[in-house]
């Protein structure tokens, strides 16, 4: 089997599908319709398929009561493009979305709430095709229309402005990603500044955002932040508390694999620390401590950290430690018969360090890529040994340099019965840029 590169960040697209149904259900309570009432209400509870011939046929009976151009369309309208959203259909609901425009732009005029939901439905579409630019255009005019109908810092612009940030991170605007982040910022304090839960929530979705970009210790200072905010009702063992605790951990292995405050370098040499730093430990074993300390302890998620708390000593180079742990998670998660003992079906890569050469140079046209594909066995200790060159089309001294990065990975072993054991035929894969000259 070929394993992937363990925990590396790449800076993907975290787009979200606008919250379409929700938004609609906005646009028909303004609209003076009772939820129990609504046809889209009841839409929603179906299932895709049913959702959509549903919808289609409110739109087709309010065509041919009130005409195709007529006032009462526009809640059916959304309707039909939200179902069309849902099973894909990204033509039917932009084509929808826009009659909504048009509609609403008509009888309403330009201030209409009604354009609120169609501009985040079709940033919604625009952004599940891939066509970022247009999405943000549409998210920037809902957002605005919303912040001058609703005020600066209504939270009903939420789901819009993180759809935005997820838009900006595809198109690697970081600039744009960070303006946007601190805005919601402000609009989560002002509205959840006494809702502590909900708050932390959105210091965490912040904290997220930056891990996203590479920013590592400035994430961490956010999920440190959120430990003040959730310290702040008396509770220690608060449950609040463990995302945090497992952002700052997860934020400290990142930092340590890949560098700190750069999403760019080479993993090779990023980190000058021998070990990775402590606090993310600490952080881990407050966490195991929390679930434990609960009334109706949740072995699941006891085993969850405890499997964690293993892969941080594999990281650091503890071995036994870290098979320690894995026994006991292993053990925690037959105990109560969950799935998740299927993490530990296959060895799972923890430490590596990426070789030099290859991370897909800036003037991509001047190099040409090639595999090199190794073989080797994972130990019960989690271990390296026995590498073999499988593949290369590359020169031996730079074959041998996956060699040896493989040599020095740790894996979390595969277990059986909740004893580790070896695994052979293990392979990795990667491509190496080479000049074309």
């Amino acid at each position: 089997m070929i394993l992937q590169r363990g925990n590396r960040v790449r800076l993907g697209c975290f787009l979200q599908a606008a919250l379409a149904a929700l938004l609609f259900a906005a646009a028909e309570l303004r609209a003076g319709v009772p939820p129990s009432e609504a046809p889209t209400a009841r839409v929603a509870q179906s299932t895709p398929a049913e959702a959509l011939a549903s919808a289609q046929k409110l739109v087709d009976m309010t065509e041919q009561q009130h005409g195709p151009k007529a006032r009462q369309l526009v809640n059916p309208l959304l309707g039909l493009a939200t179902a069309q959203h849902r099973v894909k259909d990204e033509f039917g609901a932009e084509r929808n979305y826009r009659r909504v425009l048009a509609l609403a732009e008509t009888y309403e005029g330009a201030n209409s709430p009604d354009l609120i939901t169609a501009l985040a439905g079709l940033g919604a579409v625009y952004a599940e095709n891939g066509d970022y630019d247009a999405s943000v255009q549409s998210l920037r005019r809902g957002i605005d229309l919303s912040r001058k109908l609703d005020g600066l810092l209504n939270p009903q612009q939420l789901d819009m402005v993180y759809s935005l940030i997820a838009n900006y991170l595809a198109l690697g605007d970081y600039e744009s990603v960070v303006r946007e982040q601190q805005m919601a910022m402000q609009i989560a304090t002002s509205a959840f500044g006494n809702d502590i839960s909900r708050l932390v929530g959105e210091v965490e979705r912040s904290a997220n955002w930056f891990e996203s970009m590479g920013l590592y210790s400035t994430a961490r200072k956010l999920h440190a932040r959120t430990l003040q905010i959730a310290s702040s009702s008396g509770n220690d063992q608060s449950l609040l508390l463990v995302e945090p605790l497992r952002g700052i951990a997860r934020d400290h292995r990142l930092e340590f694999l890949y560098g700190m405050e750069n999403p760019f370098v080479d993993a090779s040499g990023a980190s000058k620390r021998s070990r990775p730093n402590r606090e993310g430990e600490s952080a881990l074993l407050q966490v195991l401590k929390i679930i434990e300390a609960q009334p109706d302890n949740d072995v699941e998620e006891q085993a969850k950290a405890l499997m964690d708390l293993g892969d941080w000593h594999m990281l650091a180079g503890y071995a036994e430690r870290a098979l320690e742990a894995y026994r006991e998670a292993w053990a925690a998660f037959d105990a109560c018969g969950a799935s998740d003992t299927g993490l530990f079906d296959a060895p799972a890569q923890i430490y590596y360090r990426q070789p030099g050469g290859t991370t897909p140079p800036a003037f991509g046209d001047r190099y040409t890529g090639q595999f090199v594909e190794v073989e080797f066995t994972v130990g019960a200790d989690g271990s390296v040994d026995g590498v073999r060159l499988i593949e290369s089309g590359v020169p031996e001294r730079t074959s041998r340099l996956l060699v040896k990065a493989v040599k020095g990975a740790r894996y979390r072993p595969r277990f059986v019965n909740g004893t580790p054991v070896a695994t052979s035929g293990v392979r990795q894969r990667e491509i190496f840029y080479l000049p074309k000259s």
